[in-house]
């Protein structure tokens, strides 16, 4: 009887997280997002999503090629021989991490739905502002988190099967049905573990639970041991968004990012490799086989770099910008089917000329009387 009880109470746990995902996202595109750039991210989204039991998502193929960062594979690839801009297996490992907030510990990697992927463009923009009052520290943490190492097995592998599972666990079921039939263990980096560090906490994930009114279940859910402390970035996977994010820092909203990253020359990636060795050069000389800590990257980011990851903003900004929409189509559209419905009124019948009019001046010449000087003298002499 106990374990029934306890696993009515973990599916319960399990329905309050998906039903809050949900809420969050749609609080996130309602209060963060203008209507018209809400309707180019959907566009953009749906137009290219793939379906499985009916549950539209985007892999990292989609991903890298949409915002034109290099992969390694298929049309973003060859930017550069030596790969060392191939930085799309990153960048996914980030958005499928940060698309589980504020549940990264219990759901990451999540499945890129249109709802994760609001989440994502909302974190990595810095448009949560609007909605969620603190935790400009804790987004160092976020990032931290989605680029720490998993394990020993290819980040690729475990972001593949992990989709997969969690595709798998949706399957052909009542869509209806708020609890899933099984659920992703998370990042080894999500494991528990304890820690000393009792100045940071999950402002920004605490922040969204408060928004919801939801925090028990956060703390119910959540372990906030602060285990991301006790993992690690690689050098390989820092080195390569480093590179990235160096080449594409003159991005402007709606720039073409392939300008950035093909095309480059032998000199120009030279001088690249020379920044982000000198930036590495910075951290703990500990650091450079067994991977970057949380204290090394946030000293780094909060002080020595805080605008690392600002062209972030920009590549994300693309989601929310169309080429395929164009509502002038639609409005014109409306206009010319409303001239058609509308009889065309018929113009006024002409009315009949009228009779030229006379000359105000008569023809001929004029002689003024008044200034005519006989005229004056005559005036003279008759008054006294």
């Amino acid at each position: 009887m106990g374990g029934a009880l306890s696993t009515d109470d973990a599916e319960q746990r399990a329905s309050s997280v998906e039903e809050l995902n949900q809420r969050l996202a749609h609080r996130f595109a309602a209060k963060c997002f203008e209507p018209l750039e809400l309707t180019h991210l959907k566009e953009n989204f749906f137009s290219r999503a793939l379906d499985q039991h009916g549950i539209r998502y985007w892999n990292e193929e989609i991903l890298s090629e949409f915002l034109g960062i290099p992969d390694g594979a298929g049309s973003a690839a060859a930017a550069t021989s030596d790969g060392s801009l191939d930085a799309g297996p990153v960048i996914f490992r980030m958005v499928s991490y940060l698309g589980a907030f504020p549940f990264q510990n219990t759901m990451a990697p999540t499945v890129l739905t249109f709802e994760s992927m609001v989440k994502v463009v909302v974190l990595l923009t810095e448009r949560y502002g609007k909605v969620l009052k603190r935790g400009k520290k804790d987004r160092i943490k976020l990032l931290f988190g989605s680029l720490a190492d998993v394990g020993r097995r290819d980040i690729i592998t475990v972001l593949k099967e992990a989709t997969e599972d969690s595709l798998e666990s949706i399957g052909p079921s009542d869509p209806r049905s708020a609890s899933p039939a099984t659920h992703n263990t998370g990042f080894l980096v999500d494991q528990p573990v304890n820690d000393e560090d009792e100045e940071d906490d999950d402002d920004l994930a605490i922040a969204a639970l408060e928004s919801l009114d939801a925090i028990e279940v956060f703390k119910h859910d959540q372990r906030i041991d602060k285990t991301v402390y006790e993992s690690k970035i690689s050098l390989t996977t820092f080195r390569r968004l480093l590179t990235l994010l160096l080449v594409t820092a003159p991005l402007r909203p709606l720039g073409r990012v392939s300008k950035f990253t093909t095309g480059l020359s032998k000199p120009s990636l030279d001088a690249v490799h020379e920044q982000v060795d000198s930036i590495l050069a910075a951290l703990d000389p500990g650091e450079a086989s067994d991977g970057i800590g949380y204290k090394s990257f946030s000293k780094l980011v909060s002080t020595s770099l805080p605008y690392l990851f600002d062209p972030l903003t920009p590549l994300f900004e693309h989601l929310l910008f169309s080429k395929n929409l164009d509502l002038s189509r639609k409005r014109d559209s409306q206009t010319t089917n409303g001239l058609t419905s509308k009889p065309v009124p018929t113009p006024p019948s002409t009315p009949p000329l009228s009779p030229p009019l006379s000359p105000v001046i008569s023809t001929g010449g004029f002689d003024s009387c008044i200034l005519n000087p006989a005229f004056f003298h005559q005036q003279n002499t008759v008054n006294p």
